[in-house]
């Protein structure tokens, strides 16, 4: 990977994180849509590279609940003021709905009651394209931390 691209990918994640951290409002205000909007041009830039095979965990998982990991429609989004409202809910909703332990057996679930990073950032996916946000549009992406330990995140093109 490229400096370049490392410093694309930590902009980006640093973006998703700044959004998604707790707390959050319910609502989005009108400076955090103005930040996404004036962001979203800088993102796009942002390249898929070196894609790997899908961790055995998640093609277990999408063996198991195929209707979960079809694609389908537009492969990016338009952010505007009703999607960025939809992701806030969404979030806010599944991060309430599930409460944090660490399955340690890799086991990628969706609509669990206990989970972690991906089971969190997959019942995200179902709920947002069962709001309307196509398919294709939703990416499953695993990023190292600091530390070295790998996260699970949703990104939304």
């Amino acid at each position: 990977m490229t400096k370049a691209f490392l410093k694309k990918t930590a902009f980006a994640l640093s973006v998703f994180a700044l959004l998604f951290s707790a707390p959050l409002q319910a609502r989005p205000n009108s400076d955090a849509i103005a930040q996404l909007k004036s962001l979203q041009s800088q993102l796009i830039q942002l390249k898929e590279r070196n894609k790997n095979r899908p961790p055995l965990a998640y093609q277990v998982f999408c063996r198991k609940h195929a209707r979960e990991c079809r694609g389908g429609g537009s492969s990016s989004v338009r952010y505007n003021k009703k999607l960025i409202a939809t992701l806030y809910e969404t979030n806010r909703a599944v991060n309430r709905k599930i409460r944090y332990r660490n399955d340690r057996g890799e086991t990628w679930s969706i609509n669990t009651p206990f989970g972690d990073c991906e089971d969190y950032a997959l019942t995200k996916r179902s709920e947002l394209i069962r709001k309307g946000v196509p398919a294709s549009s939703l990416r499953m992406a695993v990023v190292k931390t600091r530390s070295g330990i790998g996260h699970a995140v949703l990104v939304v093109r």
